[in-house]
């Protein structure tokens, strides 16, 4: 998640005098707003990739060179692509240790967490963009959200609303096996 800028960061006497602080703010705000939307525990990898940002899901096609005119055959393209086996391990495969960490402790806790859990773990997505396809995450939870591996958002817990990391229900058992299997992909890659 970009940097949050002061209120006043840019401006002097009303006026605009460095519009970086200002598309700094709209970028935070978009990011926020993507990670206060609802989601459910529960939710599928369909449902998940299908709220993400045109631009998020653009970069994440991209990512895996997926192309598609329509949103919906986009995300219908993506869920194939991440549901089969082979893609998922040597996409698993390719990621480090404190990526694949993050993985298998949101898979201990039933797929699940609150999101200050996995960002003690590996910190958070303060260096990000919003504009993933333009500047790539370099946070290891950004990372994972742009591969469609991890989604953030909100969700009542105990009674209250809290921030949480969610790995789509259709992808966690696929996930802990290849978390559990061998480090080398399938296909030798």
């Amino acid at each position: 998640m970009p940097r949050k800028p002061s209120a006043g960061e840019g401006f002097a006497d009303g006026l605009i005098i460095d519009s970086k602080p200002l598309m700094e703010r709209m970028e935070w705000d978009m990011y926020e707003k993507v990670d206060q939307s609802p989601l459910n525990r529960q939710t599928s990898l369909k449902t998940a990739l299908s709220r993400n940002p045109a631009v998020w899901l653009d970069a994440t096609c991209a990512l895996y060179q997926i192309a598609g005119t329509l949103k919906q055959e986009r995300v219908d393209s993506l869920v194939l692509y991440l549901t089969d086996p082979r893609h998922l391990a040597n996409i698993v495969h390719s990621l480090s240790d404190l990526h694949r960490d993050a993985l298998t402790t949101v898979i201990e806790a039933q797929g699940w967490t609150r999101y200050g859990k996995i960002s003690q773990l590996v910190g958070d997505e303060g260096p990000d963009s919003y504009f993933w396809e333009k500047s790539p995450p370099t946070s290891i939870i950004g990372q994972l959200r742009m591969r469609g591996l991890i989604f953030v958002g909100h969700t009542t817990v105990a009674g209250r609303k809290c921030k949480v990391a969610v790995i789509p229900k259709d992808l966690r058992a696929p996930l802990s096996l290849v978390l559990l299997s061998a480090p080398e992909p399938p296909d030798g890659t």
